[in-house]
């Protein structure tokens, strides 16, 4: 029987002297503040595992064999390895927020002036022989 943990759970893990887990750091404490309290990312420190093999955390045992590099994050049955940005980190998981309904006070998308769209895009998506087309919405 599968973990619902790794199926339903929402779980980052992060270890000390990573210059990635730093771009979580910057915005990930925060909006769990805004996050329903059954809707926040556990974040769990694994640098005496990294470093020691020491488990000091239940959690880390359940999912040793996901953990190849850090940060990872397992997000509803998602994983999400490493990171380029901030913006990145923020867009792939707010997004996944707001469709959830998982904020405190509902939000509404924010708006990226570089790309003139805001983060989630008006999308019609089809399934079509086994693919996903999605195409924008005027």
């Amino acid at each position: 029987m599968i973990h619902p943990l790794l199926t339903k759970g929402r779980v980052l893990f992060i270890r000390d002297g990573c210059d990635y887990c730093k771009k979580w750091d910057k915005f990930i404490y925060k909006l769990n503040t805004e996050l329903k309290l059954n809707k926040r990312i556990k974040i769990i420190d694994c640098t005496n595992y990294h470093n020691h093999g020491i488990i000091d955390n239940p959690i880390i045992k359940l999912f040793e064999n996901f953990l190849e590099e850090y940060p990872t994050l397992f997000f509803e049955g998602e994983i999400k390895r490493g990171v380029n940005s901030v913006l990145e980190c923020k867009a792939w998981l707010i997004t996944r927020l707001l469709v959830g309904g998982d904020f405190i006070f509902p939000r509404i998308p924010e708006y990226l002036p570089t790309l003139e769209k805001y983060s989630i895009f008006n999308l019609d998506c089809k399934h079509h022989k086994g693919r996903i087309i999605c195409e924008e919405i005027d």
